[in-house]
């Protein structure tokens, strides 16, 4: 969607979208299906290009000294947060929102990040305070490069499915 300027949380054509993903076909490679896969790939040049999540990639590099970079296509890209919530009737709410205090307080997250590789935090303040080079820290450094990011939205059940049912028809079409 995003690389055929469509809106992702309202696509307006998924036939072009299904087009688009299956002439992709001759530049994939694989489909990884975990960290320690995608480390391994990665080690052999299996590939030189991959999706990946950023506390995945500041783990290769930082642990496993993989040259691994953020690189952000031209066209954009989708990305995601990780979110924490209370539900509602939750016994222990007090406990709960000290959980989540210590997991957005910025001191745990430079410790978080820098000893294990965390996901790039929404807490600005916890991101600039981790070293400059850090990987959390340059990805998303750019403002002019989160401004091509598209997070997605709350989606309605029928479109889900129909992506749903779009994305296991790609990777069957890519098994082929």
């Amino acid at each position: 969607a995003v690389a055929l300027g469509q809106d992702i949380n309202n696509p307006s054509d998924l036939k072009a979208i299904r087009q688009k993903l299956r002439a992709l076909k001759p530049q994939i490679r694989t489909f990884w299906s975990s960290e320690d896969e995608w480390n391994q790939f990665f080690s052999a040049n299996e590939f030189d290009l991959a999706t990946y999540w950023s506390g995945s990639a500041s783990r290769s590099k930082n642990t496993f000294g993989l040259p691994v970079e953020f690189v952000l296509p031209q066209e954009g890209a989708i990305g995601w947060l990780d979110g924490l919530s209370i539900p509602t009737n939750a016994p222990n709410r007090n406990e709960a929102k000290a959980f989540i205090n210590f997991m957005i307080d910025p001191d745990f997250y430079v410790k978080w990040d820098t000893e294990v590789g965390a996901p790039t935090s929404a807490n600005a303040k916890a991101v600039s305070m981790l070293p400059a080079d850090a990987f959390n820290r340059t990805a998303f450094s750019d403002s002019k490069k989160v401004a091509k990011v598209q997070f997605m939205g709350p989606m309605e059940d029928a479109l889900r499915e129909e992506i749903v049912e779009l994305w296991q028809e790609t990777k069957a079409y890519f098994q082929n």
